[in-house]
This record gives C-alpha cells, structure tokens and sequence, in this order.
C-alpha cells in the first residue's frame, strides 16, 4: 500500500522480471487469476486493486489467501457444470494506492512500506544483467531442488536452523513467511534474511 506515484508499478516490474514465470497484471480478475496458475504457474504481479469493485477484490483476497498454502479452490465451470478446483501460485505481489488489504489477508503477507517520493528514479533497468543473474541462479536451484529431494531437504533444515523464528520472536504465519525467507537466502549462501 502506497500513495500514488511512489514506486509500487515499479517494484511489481522487478518483482515481474525476477520471479519465477513473472505475470505483470493490471486489475486481474479471478478467473484470470486462476486459469494462469494452474497452467501456467505464473507468479503474478497485480497493480491498481484499489480499483476492482467489492465482489471481485473479495474473490482476489481469497485467492491470495489459499495460495499461502495452496490450499485448493472449486468453482462450478458455466460451460458444462464440471466443477473445476484450482491451487493457486504460493507467491504473489500485489500494490494499492492509500488502502491496505484485510487483516487475514495482511497475515499471509509481506509488506514493504512505501512513501511519495519527490523524484522519479529507475530501481534497476529492466532486463539488466543483474536481473539475467538472479533468474540464472533462481532457474538453477529450482532445477537442482527438483532433482535432489536429499539436497532440498538438507538445504531446508540448515536454514531453519540458521534462522529460528521462534528465538526471534516470531510466531504463527509470521514464523511461516520467516522460516521461507531464511530459506531462500539459505540457498543464496546469504548470512541474513
């Protein structure tokens, strides 16, 4: 959440370039959201929801909610009253302008605080070489966790042990969203979340 012109589209941008299958959308639906991550497993970068009207925010909050742990959603298809159930992606990014999203939902996330900012400035050039670097050893590990579930879980335990955020004082989905952060910078040799 952050007044206008304060670089969230800009964040959504990076958050695009370097996220596994990066889907920069603009008032997604949910029907949108849900075709595209179940097959295509997009991570999606949602701008401007402010702007969707209630009911389509509240089945866009629901979505964001049963990705933080995948858990499954039905929806009956109009077309041969099938009911489809989808798993919606484990990460997604989403920006507002002067609003914050609901309590369950603000417990399932991680919030970067953002202020208006006098001049505009690029982050980093999109498409950069430091982007081609992180997706290069992003699209790595992936590729080494898939084939080694010894590896993955080894490399698991280090970072939960390197990091417990219970000692920290971290608890409930706190602990959750801590414990995958300390093990994404475990996989990245960083010393600190």
């Amino acid at each position: 959440m952050a007044p206008p012109e304060s670089g969230k589209g800009q964040v959504l941008d990076q958050v695009h370039t370097i996220a596994y299958r990066g889907f920069k959308i603009s008032r997604p639906t949910p029907a949108v959201l849900y075709r595209t991550s179940e097959l295509y497993r997009t991570t999606p970068a949602m701008d401007e929801l402010q702007d969707l009207d209630k009911e389509t925010l509240l089945a866009v909050m629901n979505i964001i909610k049963c990705a933080f742990d995948r858990t499954p959603i039905a929806r009956c298809n109009v077309d041969n009253t099938d009911v489809d159930v989808f798993r919606t992606s484990s990460f997604m990014a989403a920006s507002y302008k002067n609003r914050l999203p609901p309590e369950d939902v603000q417990g399932r996330s991680i919030h970067i605080p953002m202020r208006l900012n006098g001049e505009h400035r690029e982050l980093v050039p999109i498409d950069s070489n430091e982007h081609q670097a992180i997706r290069t050893r992003l699209l790595s590990l992936r590729l080494t966790l898939l084939t080694s579930v010894e590896l993955a879980d080894r490399l698991r335990l280090n970072a939960v042990e390197a990091t417990n955020p219970a000692v920290l004082g971290f608890d409930g989905r706190a602990k959750d969203i801590i414990r995958a952060l300390a093990f994404a910078a475990g996989m990245f040799n960083e010393n600190e979340a």
